[in-house]
């Protein structure tokens, strides 16, 4: 049986600080007993000047599927346009739309695929990505959100700004379990979650959260209430999804009767520490960057908890080998993702590209006799704007001073040049 890797990884980590401000449109959702897999979503929008306003679906271009339909204003469908944006009509004052659930097979949910759920009797996931139009001026607004569910039920959120991460929403009734160590609530959220307590130990994820904040420093967000929903995926499968959101991570776990051993169980584990690290991490990245540095301190705060683990060792091998042949540079798998919409190599970025830090860190010790590693620059790489930079890893490396410019140079050759 092949090993259980973990290939598929978040889709979105790009996140900023919060910023309020006041409330600019608001969105109703209702769901009907009599048709729990459809809900029913109205946007209400403000008088504008302009002649018209354009609504799009956040996740169109992290390639998540949409789950929006029938988008009408006053009785009137509006015309979908091939990028997933709708125009919308000056006089137009309020937008409705249907939301279509997938249903819950233990097998066949993929948190990376950012779907909105409905799995019995009374629990619904509403993901941003794939069921919440946005109005194209709304920016960095706070939005608010009123839930109607089944039996008389009302819930009320916040709709995040969009240069935050994506909002995802659990509703209704479902088993969840807290634990906190006086500075984070963390929320498990489970289809079964005595199955995921006994392969996952929360407290070993609340010690995880406290090194990679104290490693972000400053530039960490420091929301304190996390959620964490945990899906059942069958051994066979080979792969571990994951997204990470503004204050929710949605992971797989292996199911207990495909008999996970230690190291699949810290595999698993250990994808949630890279979507934890997107989650904390408020920087502004290429895909390169961002997935290879959250998969490299995924893998040091697995390190990090488990000091004296082999299996722990066996996780860290599978993806850290600076011996590995390189038939592609981590730029040009960027280039297909982005360029191509070719993401036939990005699992790469999470071997590959942990390797390349690895043996950064691993200069930057020597050189410094241990008094310094790539963690003493972290912080200061995490506030550079490197989305906007044409020369990221050349804006970076000017920080390592201490650094050989031809031990540099080894490595970007290696690593980043064709």
């Amino acid at each position: 049986m092949k090993p259980y890797l973990p290939l598929i990884f978040v889709l979105f980590a790009a996140c900023q600080n919060v910023e309020k401000s006041t409330v600019n449109t608001a969105y109703e959702i209702r769901i009907d007993n009599n048709a729990p897999q459809i809900a029913y979503a109205t946007l209400k929008l403000k008088k504008t000047e302009t002649s018209e306003r354009k609504l799009y679906l956040r996740g169109y271009e992290m390639g998540v599927l949409s789950q929006v339909s029938e988008v009408e204003c006053h009785g009137n469908e509006l015309i979908q346009d091939a990028d997933l944006t709708w125009s919308i009509p000056a006089e137009c004052r309020s937008v409705n739309w249907t939301i279509s659930f997938a249903t819950h097979e233990t097998s066949a949910y993929q948190p990376s695929q950012q779907q909105s759920l409905f799995t019995q009797p009374d629990w619904w996931l509403i993901s941003g990505p794939s069921s919440i139009l946005r109005i194209s001026d709304s920016g960095k607004n706070i939005q608010n959100m009123h839930f109607e569910l089944p039996n008389n039920v009302s819930e009320n959120h916040e709709l995040r700004g969009v240069t935050e991460p994506p909002n995802y929403y659990n509703l209704g009734d479902f088993p969840h379990m807290a634990i906190g160590n006086g500075v984070i609530s963390l929320n498990y959220i489970g289809d079964d979650l005595d199955s995921v307590l006994s392969i996952i130990n929360p407290e070993d994820h609340l010690e995880a959260i406290e090194y990679l904040r104290s490693i972000l420093g400053v530039t960490a967000r420091t929301e304190e209430r996390l959620n964490v929903n945990w899906f059942g995926a069958p051994h066979e499968r080979h792969e571990a999804s994951g997204a990470a959101g503004y204050d929710t991570i949605l992971a797989n776990y292996i199911l207990p009767h495909d008999n996970p051993n230690r190291t699949d169980q810290l595999l698993t584990l250990m994808l949630v520490f890279h979507e934890q690290f997107h989650q904390l991490n408020s920087a502004s990245q290429p895909i390169w960057i961002s997935e290879s540095l959250a998969n490299y301190y995924a893998l040091k705060a697995l390190k990090e908890i488990y000091p004296e683990d082999s299996a722990a060792k066996s996780v860290w091998d599978r993806f850290i080998n600076a011996e590995r042949p390189i038939d592609i540079s981590l730029l040009q798998i960027e280039s297909e993702i982005t360029n191509d919409n070719n993401r036939e190599n990005y699992g790469l970025l999470y071997t590959q590209g942990a390797s390349f830090w690895y043996e950064l860190d691993e200069e930057l010790q020597s050189n410094s006799f241990g008094k310094l590693n790539l963690d003493n620059y972290l912080p200061e790489i995490m506030t550079l704007d490197l989305q906007s930079d044409t020369q990221p890893w050349q804006t970076i490396k000017t920080l390592f001073t201490s650094l050989p410019p031809s031990k540099l140079n080894d490595i970007e050759e290696k690593y980043l040049n064709d």
